[in-house]
């Protein structure tokens, strides 16, 4: 059962390898985009203007962009000519 758990860590791990760049990058530019929306509300409107509701729309805004990388690298993994995916045996 170990040996199984392992394989499967070890196939998430060199799955996620080529797109981890990508990852933090979106990451990242997500971290920038709600900073500067925050500096310009305060600016425009002062601190009343941020609510934690708001601010709650980073965490999907995360979920989403993040997954749907993962979701379109694992369709360029199956779908793409030079991929041996099909040939996996088990």
């Amino acid at each position: 059962m170990k040996t199984y758990l392992n394989y499967i860590f070890t196939g998430l791990i060199l799955f996620f390898a080529p797109i981890y760049g990508l990852l933090i990058a979106v990451g990242m530019a997500i971290v920038l985009d709600t900073f500067t929306g925050i500096f310009k509300s305060i600016r425009l409107n002062g601190w009343r203007s941020i609510r934690s509701r708001r601010l709650s729309h980073i965490v999907s805004k995360m979920l989403l962009y993040q997954t749907t990388i993962l979701l379109l690298s694992l369709v360029e993994i199956i779908f793409s000519n030079n991929s041996n995916f099909w040939l996996l045996k088990v």
